[in-house]
């Protein structure tokens, strides 16, 4: 209905019923349809604009296309907008948002996941302006520098802790040097040691952008300060040395080549308790277990290493399987006091044996022994013959109820 006159198509032929008003129609309905087609162009127009880039991640404000009094905007992630700290709802990623403004200079600020991306805009008789706003990678940095702080955290200007490996790192690199030089220069800063290469490759962080460090990736946390991407480690293979370029690359080396060096020292979770008697013990940070430093010294059957126990001390026992593993720290190699076994253990125990009674029994006649020394990965058992002399006892007390 145009004019009061009913139009319709019919093959190409417009019906009408009255010559005059007819006419009066047609020329009514071609300049609705020529402003139909100049608003169609139009929004065209705003959807095939030619955005400009980031510019090093600010907003890039380009001054040409949008009429007079507009300001085309537009977010490459879901932000919420603000024109001069008035809330203007959510701005859709990679959709034009039309503000009719009057002439002047305004302050637009998108906020989106913790990210605040903000820039001035101006325009007068000119016409209008048109601001593009780069979210989407400081959004993207942002999540993996908290995916970062969530393993790693700054012990001090120089150290940082690993908390997915117990570990604590040095967070610069020294030189390059070789090999021996590089095992020389960990061992002579205390407690500390060359990684083993494992840890370096476990350094990598797959779902974060890898930190920049002289142009190259280092494939690793951000809060590291890296000058160079590839370490010796503590691993040989055959005559060679293994080092790692990060992220996932380990190479034999001859041990004279010149590689980087990232020092580490496990971080123990058992330390020593007050001594305020004669018999030492060690207190675990993760649970609060509290075990007696030093075991039986020698061996004994299941009876007597449960009764050496229980002479400890109140509620002192023998350990179940579950609190034997949490003995191992695979980062962590030290040689046992009395005995030539090299134990993954903490240094705050004192202890000769490498094999020891769990509390667990199987049947009437076997019980379960704990093998330290063989555990590269975990702690392995072995069903034992409670009446064989097979095993060194080592206690710990009863958590309180």
């Amino acid at each position: 209905m145009i004019g009061g006159v009913r139009v319709a198509h019919t093959h190409g032929v417009v019906a009408h019923s009255d010559s005059e008003q007819m006419k009066s129609a047609v020329r009514r309905y071609a300049i609705l349809c020529a402003l139909l087609s100049t608003s169609v162009a139009t929004s065209a127009q705003a959807q095939e604009i030619s955005w400009p880039g980031s510019d090093g991640g600010r907003p890039v404000v380009e001054e040409s296309g949008p009429l007079r009094g507009d300001i085309w905007v537009r977010s490459d992630a879901d932000c919420e907008l603000e024109v001069n700290g008035a809330p203007q709802g959510t701005l859709r990623a990679a959709r034009v948002r039309t503000l009719h403004l009057p002439e002047g200079d305004y302050h637009l600020n998108c906020v989106a996941d913790g990210v605040n991306v903000e820039t001035d805009v101006a325009f007068g008789e000119r016409g209008g302006a048109s601001v593009n706003l780069a979210l989407k990678d400081h959004i993207a940095d942002n999540k993996a520098l908290a995916k970062d702080r969530q393993r790693f955290a700054l012990l001090s200007e120089d150290t940082l802790r690993d908390r997915a490996q117990h570990l604590t790192w040095t967070r610069t690199n020294a030189q390059q040097m070789p090999w021996s030089d590089a095992l020389s220069y960990c061992q002579d800063k205390g407690t500390w040691r060359l990684p083993k290469k494992d840890e370096l490759l476990k350094l990598a962080l797959v779902s974060a952008d890898p930190a920049k460090c002289s142009g190259q990736h280092c494939g690793t946390s951000a809060l590291f300060r890296l000058t160079e991407n590839k370490f010796w480690s503590a691993d040989s293979f055959r005559l060679f040395k293994i080092s790692v370029a990060l992220p996932d690359d380990p190479e034999d080396e001859g041990p004279d080549e010149a590689i980087a060096v990232l020092c580490v020292q496990y971080e123990d979770r058992f330390v020593p308790a007050k001594r305020t008697e004669i018999a030492r013990r060690v207190i675990d940070t993760y649970n609060g277990a509290i075990w007696f430093a030093d075991d039986s010294g020698f061996d004994l059957d299941w009876a007597e290493a449960s009764e050496w126990c229980v002479k400890r001390g109140a509620r002192a026992r023998l350990p179940h399987r579950a609190e034997v593993a949490t003995l191992q720290q695979a980062g962590d190699w030290f040689q046992s006091e009395c005995g030539e076994f090299n134990l993954p253990v903490s240094h705050s125990f004192s202890l000769c044996g490498s094999e020891f009674w769990t509390l667990d029994e199987i049947g009437d006649a076997n019980a379960e022994v704990a093998n330290l020394a063989r555990s590269n990965v975990a702690v392995r058992f072995k069903s034992t013959v409670k009446a064989d002399k097979a095993a060194h006892a080592l206690c710990l007390i009863e958590p309180a109820k």
